[in-house]
């Protein structure tokens, strides 16, 4: 019995060529902006992607070491490109490739996915050609060949369910459409699947294998065939691929169809024999299989094909007419049947034995969680859906933190200038004590000296103003990058007209818009910054004022805030004579404030009810104080751990919420709720201070009535309250002045993405007018070649067409007429 042949010829993938090299000096100012990470960090990460890529793009041959640099490349790719989405403009990085099927057809696109398509091909074309070039006479050479096939059919599934939805089109790239992509899968499949018609043909040979199994084995060859030929004709890939893909794929599908219906017909004589019936069906089954077989060596006479492809269909055809004579015969002498007609066969089933096999991992990858040995690149980088969370997040915890930090801080100003105002606590902590500068008074004068004094608010007022200029100028360049490229665009579009994309001043309007809003609160931002400038400047003024006039101010000198501690005391009477005569010449004790009379040898039981009474009062009021101190430092402890919810690691946070398998958005809706809570304390607290310091106002006011008939008493509290006023007002400066300084840096931030914006603007919209010059520039050169072609057409025709014979004198045409 004479079987199909076997090891046939097979078609390989043709490589992409890739025609561009990685230009990458965008993306480390751009990632770094993105993921507020350390520059070095992104660095590293990026020389490492070159050094990939570079590897990768220098594989022209199926060798270990050059597929090993491809595999490691596209894992890499496949690991952060997911994170890079909705970063195309910004990283400012462009791919440039020739497709496989087209000689001058080539792609350019911003997308890293287009880059990894690429690399995937490759490595699948690479799969093809060693399959091609394995010797399959020999079980071994067989299954390898197969398990090359399906690898390659791996590759290109992948970039069919992973790559390709999430590729920005390409102009003409026929080898990535999803034509040539279903093309080049099936022809994987088919030729995987002839490995196991091959075998199976073996098995058959070798008694071990029924006709059946062989014959559902070659239907689906034939169906893969058949899907491969089809995909050769249509769309982009259809009008520019050569013919012979088609004729080849052809060819086979009808072949394989034949040899379906061939080792049917064999099957059909054994169930005739076990049935004892049903011996018609054999002839039949022949009959159909030459008729495949007819049509594909039909293909021959229009395509050229090669005589390796050929001789198995002529060898089978041979093999088909052998076996119906015998079986005509056999039908016509023995079993006297008649032939069914063709349309009452049943349709030959279908076995699939092959499928796409998933993409392998680089040498390393697993022991590490990266590529080639390495942890993944960029490996802090986020998706875009996790970035816009965080953005969101970002806001609502940044406006949140702002308005209570407002409030809080307003509250904490208020009850420290309340205080200041009436001398506490210096006055009453100088009531129980007989120094004449009470230690806590003195040790804020020192805090204010270590900081700097109004030297350092004179400083950071300066710092404030170039932080301003600095976002002003900010805001002046992003206006000018938007007015420059309108310029361009107008200019672009006057040499244009038909160019349809979209204006500059359409596409900067948002930009635009957001910039004005950030002039708005600038300015509102400078009003301020006037009156803080006025304060600083008045209370500096005042150095080295007398003695009498830094004390007798109203609103509190910060001159004062300059002495040393026995300046200071110097300032206290120490005798009903110093009041009014600046102070004792040294000194440093005061009289003790609780005793009136100072000439009697004890108090009388009415002085000593009106110390007793008095000492309850100031044990009260001394505790009110306790307790409003407590209730600021809480809520300052409450904003530390409200303001740490806005300096949260986003990017750490995210990624470790990924590693876990977290929703990132339920991780913020958490502390979202943690700084909901910590927003209503604060509200708690502010209530709660407003009613505490009511009741302190009350009981100091009792003890102040209590010590006006001490008239030390009375000057000692003016000195305290005005020491206690010049604190608070440096206070009030230095968070003012802070508040300014962070909101300038905010508004810095917020200005860099808005000039970030108005870049990716202008270069998306150059990036789209030199496309569109380049297609212009090939419509034009291909017009010109098309003219100069169909010219040296003409000339060439011209040339090859014979003289023509010269006409006759007009007089011989008259005599040979007669």
């Amino acid at each position: 019995t004479f079987f199909f042949p076997v090891n046939q010829p097979m078609l390989a993938i043709p490589p992409i060529k890739c025609l561009s090299v990685l230009d990458t000096s965008s993306m480390t100012s751009c990632l770094v902006n993105q993921n507020s990470c350390p520059e070095e960090m992104v660095v590293n990460d990026i020389q490492s992607l070159e050094q990939y890529r570079a590897l990768a793009m220098r594989v022209t041959d199926p060798s270990p070491s050059g597929q090993e640099h491809l595999l490691g490349y596209a894992h890499q790719l496949r690991q952060f490109v997911p994170r890079f989405v909705g970063l195309d403009a910004q990283l400012k990085v462009s791919f440039t490739h020739n497709d496989a099927f087209g000689i001058n057809i080539k792609a350019t696109s911003s997308s890293f996915y287009f880059d990894l398509a690429c690399c995937l091909w490759n490595l699948a074309a690479f799969e093809s050609l060693i399959g091609a070039r394995l010797d399959r006479t020999n079980e071994d050479g067989l299954r390898s060949a197969n398990r090359h096939f399906q690898q390659a059919a791996g590759y290109i599934e992948h970039i069919i369910v992973q790559v390709l939805p999430v590729l920005p089109p390409l102009t003409k790239f026929p080898c990535l459409s999803a034509d040539g992509l279903n093309m080049v899968k099936s022809l994987m499949l088919s030729q995987a699947q002839l490995c196991f018609y091959e075998k199976a043909v073996k098995d058959k040979k070798a008694g071990s294998l029924k006709a059946t199994i062989v014959a559902k084995l070659a239907k689906q060859t034939s169906v893969f065939y058949g899907a491969t030929s089809v995909a050769c004709r249509v769309g982009d890939l259809g009008s520019m691929l050569d013919i012979s893909w088609f004729a080849v794929t052809d060819f086979q599908h009808k072949c394989f169809a034949g040899a379906a219906e061939y080792w049917q017909a064999h099957a059909s004589k054994e169930a005739a024999l076990a049935a004892g019936t049903g011996y018609g069906e054999e002839v039949a089954r022949f009959n159909r299989a030459e008729t495949q077989v007819k049509l594909a060596l039909a293909q021959t006479t229009k395509f050229s094909i090669a005589e390796a492809v050929t001789f198995g269909a002529t060898g089978l055809q041979q093999a088909i007419q052998q076996h119906r004579s015998a079986a005509e015969k056999d039908l016509q002498t023995v079993y006297l049947e008649a032939v069914p007609a063709d349309h009452n066969l049943a349709e030959v089933g279908v076995v699939t034995m092959v499928r796409p096999t998933a993409l392998p991992e680089p040498a390393g990858a697993a022991a590490t969680g990266g590529g080639a040995g390495t942890v993944a690149l960029f490996g802090y980088v986020l998706p875009e859906h996790i970035r816009a969370a965080n953005q969101r997040y970002r806001e609502e915890v940044g406006a949140l933190v702002l308005a209570v930090s407002r409030s809080a801080e307003a509250a904490s100003n208020a009850a420290r200038s309340t205080l200041s105002e009436k001398g506490l606590p210096g006055s009453l902590e100088a009531a129980r004590t007989e120094d004449a500068l009470p230690p806590s008074l003195w040790g804020k004068v020192q805090r204010v000296q270590a900081m700097g004094g109004v030297n350092r608010l004179l400083s950071m007022f300066e710092d404030l103003k170039t932080t301003a200029r600095r976002t002003l100028s900010s805001m002046a360049n992003i206006d000018e990058s938007l007015d420059q490229e309108e310029r361009t665009d107008e200019s672009f579009r006057a040499l244009h007209p038909q160019w349809p994309g979209s204006p500059s001043h359409t596409l900067s309007t948002d930009v635009r818009t957001n910039n004005a809003r950030m002039r708005d609160a600038y300015g509102n931002a400078q009003q301020s910054d006037a009156k803080i400038e006025q304060d600083v400047k008045s209370s500096s003024s005042s150095s080295g004022a007398a003695a009498a006039t830094v004390v007798g101010g109203t609103e509190g000198n910060m001159a004062l805030l300059s002495k040393t501690r026995e300046e200071l005391l110097k300032l206290f009477p120490t005798c009903a004579a110093d009041i009014g005569g600046g102070g004792a010449a040294g000194g440093s004790a005061g009289p003790n404030l609780l005793d009136f009379d100072e000439e009697l040898d004890g108090p009388s039981a009415a002085a000593e009810a009106a110390l007793s009474a008095e000492s309850a009062e100031v044990k009260q009021l001394e505790e009110k104080l306790h307790e409003l101190a407590d209730l600021i430092e809480g809520r300052e402890q409450q904003m530390k751990a409200l303001r740490s919810l806005g300096d949260l690691d986003l990017v750490a946070l995210s990624v470790d919420a990924m590693t876990r398998n977290q929703d990132v958005g339920s991780v913020h809706s958490q502390n979202l709720a943690q700084a909901g809570d910590i927003q209503v304390l604060v509200t708690t607290g502010i209530s709660q201070q407003t009613a505490l310091l009511s009741a302190i106002l009350t009981l100091n006011e009792a003890f102040v009535k209590s010590r006006l008939t001490n008239p030390l008493a009375v000057e000692k509290n003016r000195i305290i309250q005005a020491i206690e006023q010049s604190v608070a007002k440096f206070s009030l400066l230095h968070s003012q002045i802070t508040a300014g300084s962070t909101f300038y840096s905010s508004l810095q931030s917020k200005l860099t993405t808005l000039q970030q914006s108005a870049d990716d603007l202008s270069y998306t919209q150059q990036w789209q007018r030199q496309d569109y010059e380049t297609q212009k520039a090939n419509d034009i050169e291909r017009s010109t070649q098309e003219l100069s072609d169909r010219d040296y057409a003409l000339r060439l025709q011209t040339l090859q067409t014979p003289p023509s014979a010269a006409p006759a004198p007009a007089a011989a045409a008259v005599g040979a007429a007669v």
